[in-house]
């Protein structure tokens, strides 16, 4: 098992080291993607992770702070409390349902066509660090999933092919985020559906990273412009 999983990672490095053009139809697609929700969509976030889980709704329109409302809280109605600890932390929300900006991250150099089927063709790319703190991204690679029926990116998938070690003293072993894309309708574009994060890993010998979020996007309605 272990040679399969060293020839596995050493095909890979290669494949990504090689570099291919990239088409038009993967260049379109990664052009449309959109990691953010689109603009005049109301919709539910239902976040779960660590044993708590926690439901919202997004509305569109009206004040950015005021945007987003706490519908549940470990399965059950949130207290005054929570509530009014929830308003406070309103104006600190940088964003909406936003997923990791992967596409403008991707080294275009590393471009490599991994698999092909018939609905779909797999590319990987390596990434560029977005910040100058941030040390994971060298270490990740990006999977997009084109949809040939409906040339757009329907999955990507984030991953370490191997462990790494982002800092002194944290060893990660596995680093893992999927996103998943809603095909578009007659009357609505692809929509983010949902996004899972996995890691393992230790920091100083005793303190686990052991992690998993799942976070779920429903009940999708335009409301109109912002």
């Amino acid at each position: 098992m272990r040679l399969l999983l060293i020839l596995g990672i050493t095909c890979l490095s290669l494949a990504l080291a090689r570099g291919e053009s990239i088409p038009p139809a993967l260049e379109d697609a990664l052009q449309k993607l959109n990691t953010d929700a689109p603009s005049g969509w109301a919709f539910t976030q239902t976040s779960e992770g660590a044993g708590k889980s926690r439901v919202e709704r997004y509305r569109a329109l009206g004040p950015e702070p005021a945007r987003w409302d706490l519908i549940a809280v470990d399965g059950r109605t949130p207290t005054d409390d929570e509530l009014q600890e929830y308003r406070k932390h309103q104006a600190l929300r940088a964003g909406v349902g936003r997923a990791p900006n992967v596409k403008e991250q991707i080294n275009r150099e590393t471009a490599a066509q991994v698999e092909t089927s018939a609905t779909h063709t797999i590319w990987e790319f390596r990434l560029r660090p977005a910040t100058e703190d941030d040390t994971w991204a060298e270490h990740m690679v990006a999977r997009f999933h084109l949809n040939h029926e409906t040339g757009l990116i329907d999955r990507v998938e984030l991953f370490a092919p191997q462990p790494f070690s982002p800092m002194f003293a944290v060893n990660v072993t596995e680093a893992r985020t999927v996103m998943v894309y809603s095909p578009p309708g007659d009357d609505r574009p692809s929509l983010l559906r949902e996004i899972t994060v996995r890691v393992r890993g230790r920091a100083w010998l005793f303190r686990s990273l052991d992690s998993d979020l799942s976070v779920r996007y429903s009940d999708y309605t335009y409301v109109g412009k912002k």
